[in-house]
């Protein structure tokens, strides 16, 4: 190989190599509420240096109990306490990637992915004199704008939990398997 072609190579690797680490951008609510299987309005109770216990105010899908207690999910997060007082706050997890974990991240992260195991908290606001859910991406209504909680209620009436069958989740095959799962067999992905 000559010196040429070594040095496109190595740039064409380079190139590929930095572009693959990039994560996918945020996924919309809307994205985010077919595997919400439990969500719920909430204040935080208490908080310290690795937990925060939020008490719940409203169910608005699924059971859950009056308290529920968090890991959090980066440092970052701790800032919880300080964001607002009332939360809108979704599981993320399915039956095919698995439950949720009992962490918490303040607003959606860059893991806050289809993969992502845990919980999301988004503080509710006054924003431009409506109740809001806020540090929040949607495009309702196909355009770009602050969803207010009135609108955040009714989407999640209207976007149901899919849990694995999530028609999004390229991943899985019609019947709900993973292609992958079937092409390689259970034994060489776990």
């Amino acid at each position: 190989m000559n010196c040429f072609s070594r040095t496109v190579l190595l740039i064409a690797l380079t190139l590929f190599s930095s572009v693959s680490l990039r994560a996918s951008p945020d996924y919309p609510f809307e994205g985010l509420l077919p595997r919400a299987k439990v969500i719920f309005t909430g204040r935080i109770l208490t908080h310290d240096d690795l937990h925060v216990t939020f008490a719940v105010s409203e169910s608005l899908r699924g059971q859950t109990e009056t308290r529920l207690t968090f890991g959090y999910s980066s440092i970052d997060d701790k800032a919880l306490a300080s964001a607002s007082d009332e939360f809108l706050v979704l599981s993320q997890g399915d039956d095919y990637w698995g439950k949720p974990a009992p962490v918490v991240t303040l607003g959606q992260k860059v893991k806050g992915q289809i993969s992502y195991l845990g919980w999301i908290a988004f503080p509710i606001k006054i924003i431009q004199g409506k109740l809001s859910v806020d540090l929040l991406r949607t495009v309702v209504d196909h355009k770009r704008s602050i969803l207010s909680l009135e609108r955040a209620r009714a989407l999640i009436q209207e976007i149901p939990y899919k849990g694995e069958r999530d028609a999004s989740n390229k991943s899985l095959d019609a019947s709900g398997g993973s292609v992958f799962r079937n092409l390689f067999g259970p034994a060489m992905l776990e």
